[in-house]
């Protein structure tokens, strides 16, 4: 029980619940108290405890209403993120079990995140007072009626970045892509010529500019695979093309064509 509550659970209380679900021999050591307890009789009826009504909902006057946008702006400027870092203030996302706190609690993670030494932010006490009035949760504190034992610090933080957009910070915490892959930012796949994947109409196609020969070109590949015969011989192909010397052009006189190309073969041998 210490472990599950953190150490929260008085002695007191941990000796009534022995001592209603008790089981088992009396313990010689304490008189009145067994040594079992009936673990999961308890856990059942933990589990059917409904739980308490939520606090309500604030309603910020407009002078608090002020006071939360003077917070947004510096919030904004500094790259604070008010609901995250007072959370981590209280111990982080494993120790944080609740959307309210402590009032004390609540004042002193304002003072350390927007009243720093360094900090061009003031806030004004009496402000934080009527700020935990109006996000009051809990009982009344025994010692100061006035106010309540605890904040909605969840709903004050989310209320604050609320109050108007904060641009600087929505950048900071926008996923940035160091290296995009294609696609990722919207764009189409480009179309890329290639000899092993043919393109319609490029390459050993007939109606393309480098067209061989009358022939159907080949249909555009859906895989990522082909036939190992079939990637020799395209790669062999492309090698080929690449190796070999462009053809020798004709020259057109007076509407005859003559060829540069001599004949090799001697007349009369």
């Amino acid at each position: 029980m210490g472990l599950l509550f953190r150490g929260n659970l008085r002695l007191n209380v941990l000796n009534r619940i022995c001592v209603r679900y008790a089981a088992g021999d009396p313990d010689p050591q304490e008189p009145g108290s067994y040594q079992q307890v009936q673990w999961k009789r308890f856990a059942l009826d933990f589990d059917e405890v409904p739980p308490l009504p939520p606090p309500p909902l604030p309603d910020p006057t407009p002078e608090i209403v002020e006071a939360m946008r003077d917070m947004n702006i510096y919030c904004n400027l500094n790259g604070i993120d008010l609901a995250n870092d007072i959370e981590e203030y209280l111990g982080g996302k494993d120790a944080v079990a609740s959307d309210v706190c402590s009032r004390i609690k609540f004042k002193q993670a304002l003072g350390v995140l927007l009243g720093r030494a360094t900090s061009l932010y003031r806030h004004d006490e009496g402000m934080l007072d009527k700020i935990c009035l109006c996000y009051a949760a809990g009982a009344r504190d025994a010692r100061d009626p006035r106010f309540f034992e605890s904040v909605q610090w969840r709903e004050f933080a989310c209320d604050v970045n609320r109050i108007q957009r904060q641009p600087y910070l929505e950048g900071l915490q926008g996923e940035v892509v160091a290296y995009p892959q294609v696609g990722e930012l919207g764009e189409e796949e480009p179309l890329i010529a290639s000899p092993i994947s043919p393109v319609l109409g490029t390459h050993g196609g007939g109606g393309g500019p480098m067209a061989g020969g009358g022939g159907h070109a080949p249909a555009p590949m859906l895989s990522n695979m082909m036939a190992r015969q079939t990637f020799v011989r395209r790669v062999g192909a492309a090698a080929a093309n690449r190796q070999a010397p462009p053809p020798q052009m004709s020259h057109h006189t007076s509407g005859t064509v003559r060829s540069t190309t001599r004949s090799t073969t001697r007349v009369g041998a």
